[in-house]
């Protein structure tokens, strides 16, 4: 598991920082493709951008806070529930 090669605070930094990436990114693309659509010229690379990072969002999230979680069960169930939702 990655969490034994890792540091908790390490993973949950890298997280963090990708989930800001591709937020921002999603929402830059969002706009883009809305605003050539209502200008009359659509910007078909960023509603692929926006496809993009919708899968993106999955490994990003993935890195901190699934991996963590998944660990701790193995050890106490209870502070899974408390991380997660």
């Amino acid at each position: 598991m990655l969490v034994t090669k890792f540091r908790r605070r390490a993973m949950y930094l890298t997280c963090t920082l990708s989930l800001l990436c591709v937020y921002i990114s999603w929402t830059i693309a969002s706009e883009r493709a809305v605003h050539g659509k209502n200008t009359g010229h659509p910007n078909e690379a960023a509603g692929i951008a926006v496809i993009f990072f919708i899968f993106a969002y999955a490994p990003a999230y993935n890195i901190g806070c699934k991996l963590f979680c998944s660990a701790l069960i193995f050890t106490s169930t209870d502070a899974c529930s408390q991380i997660t939702p």
